[in-house]
């Protein structure tokens, strides 16, 4: 997992971050994310390695794609608040 210490740069905090996200991959409901979580947690590919990947790539970006479509349409304070919540799950 030399890759997640990599994209991590060295901090434990967010190399566990991955790791943590990785984990909820490979029991979420996407067959295709659980392979590659998988995939990534056994070391047979690297994180980039799957990122760059086609087969997983779609599968990557579209729940984004989803997000940033309801979050265009958003009011300012709805953004303003939304940030507020999220900034208080990261420092916990």
């Amino acid at each position: 997992m030399y890759d997640l210490d990599d994209i991590a740069g060295g901090d434990e905090r967010r190399a566990k971050a991955l790791r943590d996200a990785l984990h909820q991959l490979a029991n979420g409901r996407s067959p295709l994310l659980r392979e590659m979580a998988n995939a990534v947690l056994k070391g047979d590919i690297t994180l980039r390695e799957a990122f760059a990947s086609p087969t997983y790539s779609d599968e990557f970006t579209q729940p984004f794609r989803s997000f940033w479509a309801r979050y265009e349409q958003m009011t300012p304070e709805t953004r303003d608040q939304l940030a507020a919540e999220r900034r208080g799950d990261w420092r916990s």
